[in-house]
């Protein structure tokens, strides 16, 4: 009979019984007894010697402890009718044993492969965040909003020079009309102190829309109209879509 099997059959058991401290101290007492009787198939022993040894006093916390310690399948006992003693035998196979240790291995594998698991997933976010601090990804500036016409439309309304700006307006003369495109234009070129023109100074710009505003609100304000300087008559005057 193996000593240290039997040892390891108990405190495995007692993963699935909990077993209690008169449990505990009667099965060891019974592995000390037997092997001092150099380990015999059954033994028997007095029921008052048992109690002594282990600190009961009473046999029916005994009993209880017996059977506790038969139902896992770790020994049996016999007793009879007005006999002090009873019969032991120890069970170097214990209840369920083997089925317990496979499932416990079972549920060893699935823990560890959820650490493993868990572990790779804390790796890549590891990895991706320390990926993203030292390759910030490139910020790119939001595109100004533009509608300026045809063949400037690829260019910024904010760097069309005076001449580009009258060439963007030509699409809509026949729509909003001559004298309303000559209006617009007008007084969008007119230059800051900077010598930057009004419609650059916009933070968007859409062509179509701002004609249209301007086309409605022509019968509120009127025609504009601007007084013509000695300065003004300097520059060369620049004829728009709108001139016959």
């Amino acid at each position: 009979m193996n000593y240290l099997k039997l040892i390891n059959n108990f405190w495995t058991m007692n993963e699935v019984y909990s077993f209690r401290s008169t449990e505990i101290a009667l099965y060891f007492y019974l592995l000390k007894v037997n092997n001092l009787c150099s380990w015999r198939e059954s033994f028997d022993h007095n029921n008052q010697k048992v109690l002594s040894s282990i600190g009961l006093t009473d046999v029916r916390t005994l009993n209880s402890a017996r059977n506790r310690l038969k139902q896992a399948g770790l020994i049996d006992f016999k007793t009879k009718s007005g006999s002090a003693s009873a019969q032991y035998s120890l069970k170097t196979y214990a209840k369920n044993v083997e089925d317990y240790a496979e499932v416990s291995a079972e549920v060893h594998v699935e823990d560890v492969s959820s650490l493993v698991s868990t572990k790779d997933k804390l790796n890549k976010t590891k990895n991706n965040k320390e990926s993203k601090k030292e390759n910030p990804p490139t910020k790119v500036p939001p595109k100004e909003k533009q509608e300026v016409g045809n063949s400037e439309s690829e260019k910024s309304f904010k760097q069309l020079t005076q001449i580009e700006f009258y060439n963007s307006l030509k699409p809509f003369v026949k729509e909003f009309g001559k004298q309303t495109v000559r209006d617009f234009y007008d007084y969008w070129i007119e230059p800051s102190a900077s010598g930057v023109m009004k419609f650059q100074l916009e933070k968007t710009w859409s062509t179509k829309g701002r004609l249209g505003t301007w086309k409605r609100n022509e019968g509120k304000f009127g025609v504009k109209t601007q007084t013509v300087t000695k300065a003004d008559n300097l520059q060369p005057e620049i004829l728009g879509p709108w001139a016959s």
